[in-house]
């Protein structure tokens, strides 16, 4: 297989998987949604051939030529994504829930980095996104404002609201799929990016 073909199938593969966690939602236009997504969360390289020489024996005179794989990477990125968010908002449509965004972006994150068999819901993403809009320049949010700020969101978009067992299995389910990190002072850490290999 031509090695940026690769590339291109990862792509889809990845789109296809945001296009189905999305399907549910009143949005127009779901696989232009959904590329924007990968535009905005994934960047992608290419797995790239190598070729090396390598002596065999002077005495025979030959030198053997080997291929090796290097892997593509897949660098997954929360700050950006948020940042176009209200230009795939645009594109989704009016009647958009705006957290289908982040809940997108998890189903790519468990499936390439975490691997974890939690069933990603609306509830994840609605805490994570919340956390990332209310994060201070270092990416901390303080324990004690998460409930009142998810529960804030959820009233204005017609959701049942969390009680502070359900917000912890949620923050449990989060830092086991290594989106978020428990941190001195009453505090989680959201972790910005990952990179991961995929041949």
């Amino acid at each position: 297989m031509n090695l940026p073909d690769r590339k291109r199938e990862k792509v889809l593969e990845l789109t296809q998987m945001i296009t189905r966690a999305i399907n549910r939602y009143d949005i127009t236009e779901k696989d232009k949604v959904a590329s924007r997504i990968i535009d905005h969360f994934a960047a992608m390289t290419s797995p790239e051939v190598r070729i090396t020489f390598d002596l065999v024996s002077i005495r025979q005179g030959g030198v053997a030529v080997g291929k090796s794989t290097k892997p593509g990477d897949i660098r997954l990125n929360w700050k950006f994504l948020l940042e176009a968010s209200e230009s795939i908002l645009l594109i989704a449509g009016t009647s958009a829930s705006p957290w289908f965004i982040c809940l997108a972006a998890l189903v790519i994150w468990n499936d390439v980095w975490a691997k974890m068999s939690i069933e990603i819901s609306e509830r994840h993403a609605m805490v994570i996104w919340t956390m990332w809009i209310h994060a201070d320049q270092d990416n901390y949010i303080q324990q004690e404002k998460i409930l009142s700020l998810v529960n804030n969101r959820l009233e204005r978009y017609s959701r049942p609201q969390l009680d502070q067992e359900h917000l912890a299995h949620t923050l449990r389910e989060l830092e086991e799929l290594e989106c978020i990190e428990e941190a001195e002072g009453n505090r989680w850490w959201l972790r910005e990016w990952i990179r991961v290999e995929y041949e």
